[in-house]
C-alpha cells in the first residue's frame, strides 16, 4: 500500500519548481507547457500511483511483505520493461496532437516519476523499517506492517508539517474525473497503454486481470473489462478506510492487527498528524546506509530526499521528452540502463540484494 501523499507531493514540487529551474532549456519549457494542461496533469498524477494501484485491489499477494504480485514485479525489472513498452507505444503513435496521445503521455510521465520517487525513498524506508531475513510468515507480516507505518508517517509529515503554506493534498487530483454517473472510471487511453505494457511484459498476469477483451474493430485494451476498472473507486474507498476517525472502526482495526493471525494492508491506518514519529524522518541528519550497499555517505533527511526526487524526476522527464520527440534517435535503452532500481535504489541491484537494515519499530 503506497505512501500516496509523498508521491503527490513529489509531483507537486516538480510542477512548482519547473519555472524556477536555473539551468532550463527547451525541454524544461516543454514540460512546463505540458503540465499546464489540466487533462495531462490529471493523467500524470494518476500515473504517480504507479504499480501501487494493484495494492488497492484484492489481487494475489504471494509474499506478504512485498504486497501484490504485480506490484512487486512492476517495481523491479518488470517496471522498467513496462515503462519501455509504454514509451515505445507513445513514440510510435504519430498522432501527437490528439487527446488520446496527450493522456497516454501524461500517464507515463507520472508513472516514470513514481519509479524515480521510489528509487529515492525506498532505500531510506527499508533501512529504518527493516525487512524479513527468512521466509517466516509472521516475520513478513510484521515487517510489511512496519513498512506501511513508516510510509504513512512520512505522508503525514509531508501533508501537515512540511511547508504547508505551499501545499494541500487532494486525493481527487490523483484519480480520473467522475463520470456522469458520479463514479470514478478508468481513462480509456490510460487503460489501453497500461494493458498494452502488461500484455507485452507479463502476458500471464494480463490474462488474470482482463475479464473481457474489447471488440477487435475498436481498441481491444481500452474497451476491455477487468480488474483495472475497479482501481479508481478502490483507491478512494481504501483511502477513506485508512483515514477514518470513527472510534469503533479505529479500535476494531487495531484489535485485528494485534490479536488475530490474519493480515491485510487494508487494516493499517494512518497515524494522527499530531503524533508522528519525527526521529525516523532524520531531521537531525543521522548517518544511514543503502540496504543494498550503495557506495557513499548518506545523511539525508526526508526533506532532502523530497528535493532529491524532484531534481531526479525533472532530469529524467527531460530525457523522456527528448526521446518522445518525432524522428529522434532511440536513447531510451540507455536511459533505462542508468535508472536506479525502484526498490533498492541502486542500479543493477534488486530487492534480494538488500542486507543492511536498522529497524526502528513504530507504534500508533
Amino acid at each position: 500500500m503506497p505512501g500516496i501523499v509523498t508521491h503527490h507531493r513529489a509531483g507537486h514540487e516538480v510542477i512548482r519548481y519547473l519555472p524556477k529551474k536555473k539551468k532550463s532549456n527547451y525541454l524544461t519549457r516543454m514540460l512546463r507547457v505540458r503540465f499546464s494542461d489540466a487533462a495531462f496533469r490529471n493523467a500524470a498524477f494518476f500515473g504517480m500511483l504507479g504499480p501501487n494501484i494493484f495494492d488497492y485491489l484484492p489481487c494475489n499477494r504471494g509474499n506478504l511483505f512485498w504486497g501484490s504480485n504485480l506490484s512487486f514485479l512492476l517495481h523491479g525489472e518488470g517496471g522498467q520493461d513496462a515503462m519501455s513498452a509504454m514509451a515505445r507505444a507513445v513514440k510510435e503513435n504519430r498522432d501527437t496532437g490528439t487527446t488520446w496521445n496527450n493522456l497516454q503521455r501524461g500517464y507515463i510521465y507520472g508513472y516514470f516519476a513514481h519509479l524515480l520517487t521510489d528509487a529515492v525513498f525506498h532505500p531510506y524506508i527499508y533501512y529504518w523499517s527493516g525487512f524479513p531475513s527468512n521466509g517466516d510468515a509472521g516475520e513478513r507480516r510484521f515487517y510489511r506492517e512496519q513498512h506501511l507505518m513508516h510510509e504513512y508517517n512520512i505522508d503525514r509529515y509531508m501533508e501537515f508539517h512540511y511547508e504547508t503554506d505551499n501545499y494541500a493534498f487532494r486525493l481527487e487530483d490523483m484519480l480520473p474525473p467522475a463520470s456522469k454517473a458520479k463514479r470514478k472510471e478508468m481513462i480509456r487511453p490510460v487503460k489501453s497503454i497500461m494493458l498494452h505494457a502488461l500484455h507485452e511484459v507479463y502476458p500471464r498476469e494480463y490474462k488474470k486481470i482482463v475479464w473481457k477483451a474489447g471488440k477487435e474493430t475498436g481498441n481491444v485494451d481500452g474497451d476491455s473489462m477487468g480488474i483495472l476498472d475497479l482501481v479508481p473507486n478502490a483507491v478512494r474507498a481504501v483511502y477513506r478506510l485508512k483515514h477514518s476517525k470513527r472510534p469503533w472502526l479505529v479500535d476494531g482495526l487495531k484489535n485485528i492487527r494485534r490479536n488475530f493471525p490474519l493480515y491485510s494492508d487494508f487494516i493499517v491506518q494512518y497515524p494522527d498528524p499530531r503524533r508522528i514519529e519525527k526521529h525516523v524522518l532524520n531531521l537531525h541528519r543521522e548517518r544511514w546506509f543503502y540496504p543494498a550497499g550503495d557506495n557513499g555517505l548518506h545523511y539525508e533527511s526526508i526533506e532532502d530526499l523530497l528535493r532529491k526526487s524532484r531534481d531526479l524526476i525533472i532530469d529524467y522527464l527531460e530525457k523522456l521528452e527528448y526521446y518522445l520527440m518525432p524522428d529522434t534517435e532511440d536513447t531510451f535503452t540507455t536511459i533505462m540502463d542508468l535508472l536506479p532500481d525502484a526498490l533498492s535504489g541502486t542500479a543493477g541491484r534488486g530487492a534480494g540484494d538488500m542486507t543492511q537494515p536498522n529497524p526502528h519499530k513504530l507504534r500508533y
